[in-house]
């Protein structure tokens, strides 16, 4: 709950951050309290100072200091004494417990990021402006995320990889220059994620079916020996070179948001290639031609649903549909031609968005309509969005007598809304990656890690949407 609480002071409005702050200070204090453990004594200090309560802030960065579980040599120990030692405004100090903090979080990146944004969140506080800002955290910078262009790629990767402190590597693998990058990352024992057009199955199938044996022998070594492997879709037997294009959008997506979730920095490798673009997908396909032949395009796919509309009397169904799903409706018309298809039933709203950044657009403006509604009418409904993005089939409908929009990503998209928290906008990771490689602004994504889909669509790793 205290975290909760934690989380929800950063994203409150400038107005109402002290009191949020203080809130969960509060909660951790009561922690504290029942636990005598050193992490909620730290969490409580550095909410004080937050909420400018420097007084008590002081008073719990000294117990934490005095407390006997920090007397070992881990890291979350050192890290522990370096944000009480800030607190207390003793930059010395704690640059020393910083440097002994990187000295022992050995490959934790997860670790060393995370008390990273800890430490940037408390050096913007007034009271520690005068703090040299930039020296503290470059003890918490993990290693750089290179995303491999696959251009030139050669012996001189090796030396790009020390001189610019990369750890982490992603690369769409396709041509020889990406499968050159690939090896040149796994020699230098870098952590590789690779992007591929379609499942791995259908990956090396296609490379033994089409490249010599000694040439897909490569491919399924660094499909192997990779870290991580995603594919933007399952469809092997459906191969196009689009997909190709859109591997790679997805591959410095993925660079972007690997080392905005370690806070770091993202370089591209061996050399900057030109802005990735998402591929123009779209063909006509004539309302007439009943019989015309499905193509697929690139498109944002929405799905919501109001929480709690199932147990709402039958007296009040009129109205739910009159005012709340009239003012989604709004929503829609508000994004104009981009929405090239909506639906809906009951509760739940389906559409489909030329653009990927007019559906975060729209599924943030439905989230902040539907809380000013439950503002003014108590028993409005919660709503719950998700987002996805990647490849669908768009045909025409006999039944219906229009187009229609279909393929296994709309199914995955429909398995996103189901597990969203309700109030929040979830997005999964081909999403987040192509909002990042497209550099919306007025964006962000917060890992929220890896969940279980609806109706066991497996594991995917997901994201929190939000204004930045």
């Amino acid at each position: 709950f205290a975290r909760i609480l934690k989380d929800r002071a950063f994203q409150a409005s400038e107005v109402d951050r002290a009191a949020a702050f203080r809130a969960a200070a509060e909660a951790y204090e009561t922690v504290f309290a029942q636990t005598r453990a050193s992490f909620p004594a730290v969490n409580a200090a550095t909410l004080r100072l937050l909420a400018g309560d420097m007084e008590e802030a002081r008073s719990l960065a000294g117990r934490v200091l005095a407390h006997p579980d920090l007397a070992g040599g881990t890291y979350w120990e050192a890290a522990t004494r370096a944000e009480a030692r800030l607190v207390l405004g003793d930059a010395a100090s704690a640059g020393t417990d910083l440097a002994e903090a990187r000295r022992l979080v050995g490959d934790n990146w997860g670790d060393l990021s995370s008390t990273g944004r800890q430490v940037s969140r408390l050096l913007d506080a007034p009271p520690l402006a005068h703090l040299p800002r930039e020296e503290l955290l470059a003890a918490l910078r993990p290693p750089r995320v290179a995303h491999l262009t696959g251009e030139g790629a050669g012996e001189g990767l090796a030396s790009l990889f020390r001189e610019r402190d990369v750890g982490f590597a992603v690369v769409a693998l396709w041509s020889e220059g990406s499968i050159a990058a690939a090896e040149a990352a796994l020699a230098a024992r870098i952590e590789l994620t690779v992007v591929l057009p379609f499942d791995q199955s259908g990956f090396l199938a296609h490379a033994k079916a089409h490249v010599p044996p000694q040439e897909a022998s490569r491919r399924q070594a660094c499909v192997a020996d990779a870290r991580s492997v995603i594919a933007v879709t399952a469809d092997g037997d459906h191969v196009d070179e689009r997909l190709v294009e859109y591997a790679a959008v997805v591959a410095k997506g993925l660079a972007l948001t690997r080392a905005a979730r370690l806070s770091t920095d993202c370089v591209d490798l061996p050399a900057p290639p030109t802005s990735p673009r998402t591929p123009d997908l779209l063909e006509e396909v004539s309302p007439k031609a009943g019989r015309a032949e499905p193509v697929r395009e690139l498109r944002a796919i929405l799905f919501a649903d109001a929480k709690g509309f199932s147990k709402l009397p039958e007296s009040e169904l009129p109205v739910f549909w009159s005012r709340f799903m009239t003012e989604m409706a709004g929503k829609l018309d508000a994004a104009g031609g981009d929405i090239l298809f909506a639906n809906t039933w009951g509760d739940a709203v389906f559409c489909v968005a030329a653009r990927i950044e007019v559906a975060a657009e729209l599924a943030l403006a439905m989230q902040e309509r539907a809380v000013e509604l439950r503002r003014e009418h108590p028993a409005s409904p919660s709503l719950r969005i998700g987002l996805h993005h990647g490849p669908v089939f768009r045909g025409w409908d006999p039944v219906r007598k229009s187009i229609a929009y279909f393929g296994t990503q709309v199914s995955r998209a429909a398995r996103v809304e189901p597990i969203v928290p309700p109030g929040d906008v979830y997005v999964t990771e081909p999403f987040a990656a192509v909002l990042a490689a497209g550099g919306a602004p007025g964006f962000a994504t917060e890992y929220v890690g890896v969940l279980p889909l609806h109706k066991d669509y497996g594991e995917h790793r997901m994201y929190r949407l939000a204004r930045r």
